[in-house]
């Protein structure tokens, strides 16, 4: 951070609070902000520059592949910054980071580096205040990542990115003389090398800090103590507040929330706003792939399994990390092939309709492991093809039953059940050849008596008789009734011809 204000200060604009959550949003605005005091410009003389809201992104597991050309670095990182400047940082065998601004070398060894928005400060070890500002152009923020990332090689230990968002509800310790001018420190639990500190804001219980910066030298197990002090020019400064922040044993350490200040006066009801996360941006991918792994072995379906093992491939996690799951999807692709076989085959049997397809559907759709609730619909019709199977079997015994001397109505309702269960026509064939017959021996019958009782003196009466019998003759013998039945009334239509 540029260094504290002096008393002879001026404002300018302010930075508005971030918001913190799965990704980090950063507003500015056009109000009041505390700058450095006069004097202690930029190295380059470079004046701070109007900055737009600055634009992150959310990344999920499907941006996986950028996400990790993106955090994966090389010995140096190299952008143009917003003035058109060629800035190069570059990280030296013997772990020392240098700053190249043309092609020029303009730090040696980087002591510190930490970000505010998208305006990278840089301190040299040889100097005691703040020697280069570099901001970052627009839509560029990921090189400022890149840049702490780089610097953060340094160490062998994990890096801790700690972002100090702001604080409020903050005591007065200035009196009637106006208000508190908050700054922060930050550092790990008995590692007082590590410490962090913020800008100072002037007159604001309720300050803005909005600082990035990286702690080295944490380990598993260490804690963060945050402490808010009241900047007094010319005595100590006044403590405000603190809060120690365990990191816990397992795992990266990641913390995004409010916390209460202890001690912070009287009555007083202080918090300060944070975000703690540990390790490179590839090491946080990394843990986020364990943890999708370990969701989808657990819960996942085959297409879940895969793109959580196409992204631990891509994030470059060991083939142990990522083997259970390898087994989970081969198993899970071959049972949801025979689920989709058992999907198609149950598909045709209720189109077929037909008992022997819905039975072999049904079978392997248990076999496949199918909820009850796809083959139920298969099961329902089965179980209406078997009451209909019953009454089928009932209409055919209906038709067995039946010979030519059988009455006539006992033969009509047989047929009339038979159809009513849709068997075929060759099944009631007989019957129907038997109704048909007898109602031609009926109308055989009643030819016969007409023409006996026909009035033989009216040529008309007795034309219309013998045409009457003509046309029983004939359908009778089209249905194959024997000769001696018909030879009576042969002998009648000739008695009237």
């Amino acid at each position: 951070l540029p260094p504290p204000p002096s008393s002879n200060h001026r404002r300018t604009r302010k930075l508005q609070p971030l918001k913190m959550s799965a990704a980090v949003k950063s507003q500015l605005s056009d109000d009041e902000e505390e700058e450095e005091a006069d004097g202690e410009e930029d190295e380059d003389g470079d004046d701070e520059q109007e900055m737009a809201p600055m634009k992150t992104s959310t990344f999920f597991l499907e941006d996986v592949d950028q996400l990790c050309r993106e955090a994966e670095l090389g010995d140096a990182v190299n952008f143009r910054d917003a003035s058109g400047r060629d800035i190069k940082f570059s990280l030296s065998e013997s772990g020392h980071v240098s700053m190249f601004v043309n092609g020029k070398q303009k730090i040696a060894k980087v002591k510190q580096v930490h970000s505010v928005a998208r305006v990278l400060h840089v301190k040299s070890q040889r100097a005691l205040s703040w020697l280069s500002k570099v901001v970052v152009p627009e839509g560029k923020e990921v090189e400022v990542v890149r840049v702490l990332e780089l610097f953060g090689r340094r160490s062998r230990n994990t890096p801790l990115t700690v972002t100090v968002i702001s604080a409020r509800g903050l005591r007065n310790a200035d009196g009637f003389f106006g208000k508190s001018d908050p700054y922060c420190t930050c550092e790990i639990v008995g590692k007082p090398e590590s410490r962090l500190t913020t800008r100072a804001i002037n007159d604001n219980l309720d300050p803005v800090w909005n600082h990035v910066g990286e702690i080295l030298g944490y380990l598993p197990g260490d804690s963060l103590v945050f402490k808010v002090w009241d900047k007094d020019w010319g005595k100590k400064d006044d403590f405000l507040g603190k809060v120690s922040l365990p990191l816990g044993e397992g795992g990266l350490p990641c913390f995004d929330d409010e916390l209460q200040l202890s001690e912070a006066g009287d009555g007083i009801q202080a918090f300060i706003e944070v975000k703690v996360t540990a390790g490179t941006r590839l090491q946080r991918l990394q843990q986020k792939v364990r943890e999708h792994l370990d969701q989808a072995c657990k819960l996942g379906t085959a297409k879940q399994l895969q793109a959580a093992i196409d992204a631990a491939k891509a994030a470059r996690l060991d083939s142990a990390s990522y083997e259970k799951a390898v087994r989970l999807f081969t198993a899970k692709s071959e049972e949801e092939r025979k689920q989709d076989e058992a999907r198609e085959l149950l598909k045709e049997a209720l189109e077929l309709c037909r008992e022997d397809a819905l039975k072999a559907a049904i079978a392997a759709a248990k076999a496949a492991k199918l909820p009850a609730s796809e083959y139920k619909q298969a099961v329902d019709l089965l179980e209406e093809e078997a009451r209909h199977f019953h009454k089928k079997q009932r209409a055919r015994d209906m038709l067995a039953e039946l010979h030519e001397g059988s009455a006539p109505e006992a033969i009509v309702k047989a047929i009339e059940f038979a159809k009513e269960m849709a068997l075929p026509a060759s099944e009631c064939s007989k019957a129907d050849l038997w109704l048909r017959r007898h109602r031609a021996r009926e109308e055989l019958q009643a030819s016969y008596l007409e023409a006996r009782q026909v009035d033989r003196t009216s040529l008309d009466a007795m034309k219309a008789a013998r045409d009457r019998l003509q046309r029983a003759l004939t359908q009778a013998r089209s249905l194959q009734i024997s000769e001696e039945e018909l030879s009576k009334g042969d002998v009648l239509r000739k008695s009237i011809h």
